[in-house]
């Protein structure tokens, strides 16, 4: 299992590519170290991930998507307010949860509303704040 470790290590370049060249170049780079391994399952791992990772399922990496977070944080940050206001962490019977839910929309429509004074805006652009 020592591969796995250093199969990770060397494939960050093509995970953190800005570009579609440098993505190009870092797999190329990938390919051609990895290549000269004389283990068949090494051989066999490069010939699987060369292609499903960078023929058929290619837009994985960074710069594939700017301006776009690169994980679910923020997805999984709301399931977990929802789970926290609304559901209290346990499964509901489905005429409960449906009452549950329709009250969350309600309550968010409500909140989001650009008419009202409290209005809460979507936030479109990230901004970093010091």
């Amino acid at each position: 299992m020592v591969y796995v470790s250093k199969l990770r290590t060397i494939c960050m370049p093509c995970k953190y590519a800005r570009d579609d060249v440098t993505f190009a170049k870092a797999s190329s780079l990938f390919l051609k170290k990895w290549n000269k391994w004389k283990d068949d399952r090494v051989l066999d791992f490069i010939k699987c991930f060369k292609t499903q990772w960078l023929e058929k399922f290619s837009m994985w990496y960074e710069g594939a998507a700017p301006q776009f977070p690169s994980t679910n944080n923020g997805v999984e940050a709301t399931n977990a307010w929802i789970k926290r206001g609304h559901t209290l962490r346990e499964r509901l019977p489905v005429g409960q949860f449906l009452n549950s839910a329709t009250e969350l929309v309600h309550t968010w429509s409500v909140q989001r509303n650009p008419g009202s004074v409290n209005c809460l805006h979507f936030v479109l652009k990230f901004q970093l704040h010091p």
